[in-house]
């Protein structure tokens, strides 16, 4: 009986063994089947995305095949970029089994918007300069300036820079090409001539300023008046002797502004481009026949006045005081001797 009982417990163990044997390849069976379900799971999150990378290496492609052609390369340099296309645009072939982690999580991963070339611009619109002209006779402050946003542009003549002023400006260089001065008033003859000769020179569309210093306006001829004209002058005749003039003109074009009186002065005007005053003075040769005046304001020959001093026994500035020229002449009792007749 004792034999038969251990037998039976011994059947019953075995039993137990196998069947916890056969329970336990259950968890084996279900790991596999959920990391087979993590594979799929995985490929159809990929999907989506690999279609989408397929799209977008499409549309780049097409950009730069776009971008060659508008550039000029010719076909043979772009062929190699054609010849990788069809590899861009293949879909890469997942693997039978994702690697690394089975149960790892594949998230959606964000795209960009293709990369756009950025075509450079046109350039900005030029700035301005902000022009100043200003005249003055002799008994009215003697000037003739020219500012570009501020700055001067200095000119050095004979004779203290008398007479008509005239400053050129090339719009296509953007730069003070010319700086001169024309001693109209001592010598009309030279004067005239080369202002005239000067300016019918200067290339259609430069900006030509004019500012009379001293006086001269009163002694120009009718080239010298027809050569103003053709910078947009409106002057039909003469000045008045000692009397402003100021001009922004456009050769073979209208003037910007115009004026003339006892002093004139031109501001608040803008050239629609940049332009900087040289930093160097423009020197001004003397006229051919000098600078020594033939005539006095008034009409008073020098050589008679010389004399009629000498026979007097007076200096020129008493004898400027007793023809009551020092109005006409600029005398005062501060000037020098000298200044009587320079």
């Amino acid at each position: 009986m004792r034999s038969l009982r251990n037998v039976v417990a011994t059947l019953s163990l075995a039993l137990l063994l196998r069947g916890l044997c056969f329970a336990g390849g259950r968890p084996a069976q279900f790991r596999a089947w959920r990391k087979l379900r993590a594979t799929e799971d995985a490929e159809a999150g990929l999907r989506p995305v690999l279609q989408t990378l397929s799209l977008e290496m499409k549309q780049l492609i097409s950009e730069l095949r776009d971008l060659r052609e508008g550039l000029g390369i010719e076909a043979s340099e772009a062929a190699p970029a054609q010849a990788a296309a069809p590899l861009q645009e293949a879909s890469p072939q997942l693997p039978a089994e994702p690697q690394g982690l089975p149960n790892a999580v594949v998230e959606a991963v964000p795209i960009s918007p293709p990369m756009q070339r950025e075509v450079p611009s046109a350039p900005a619109s030029p700035d301005t300069t902000a022009l100043r002209v200003r005249s003055s006779g002799f008994a009215s402050g003697n000037v003739a300036e020219f500012f570009l946003d501020g700055r001067k542009v200095i000119i050095n003549g004979p004779a203290d820079n008398r007479g008509p002023n005239v400053v050129v400006i090339d719009p296509a260089s953007r730069r003070v090409v010319q700086g001169n001065c024309y001693d109209t008033w001592a010598n009309p003859k030279d004067g005239n001539n080369l202002l005239a000769s000067d300016i019918s020179a200067v290339p259609q569309g430069h900006v030509v300023l004019v500012a009379l210093k001293d006086s001269g306006m009163e002694n120009l001829d009718e080239a010298a008046l027809a050569a103003l004209r053709s910078i947009g002058s409106t002057l039909t005749g003469p000045l008045k002797e000692r009397e402003a003039y100021a001009l922004v003109g456009v050769k073979g074009g209208q003037a910007m502004a115009e004026k003339w009186g006892a002093a004139a002065e031109l501001e608040g005007l803008d050239l629609p481009f940049a332009v900087a005053a040289p930093t160097a003075p423009f020197f001004v040769k003397q006229l051919p026949g000098g600078h020594e005046p033939g005539q006095l304001p008034g009409g008073y020959a020098v050589s008679d006045v010389l004399k009629q001093a000498d026979k007097m026994g007076l200096d020129q500035q008493q004898l400027a005081n007793q023809m009551g020229l020092n109005q006409q002449m600029g005398f005062n009792q501060q000037m020098p001797t000298a200044e009587v007749v320079g």
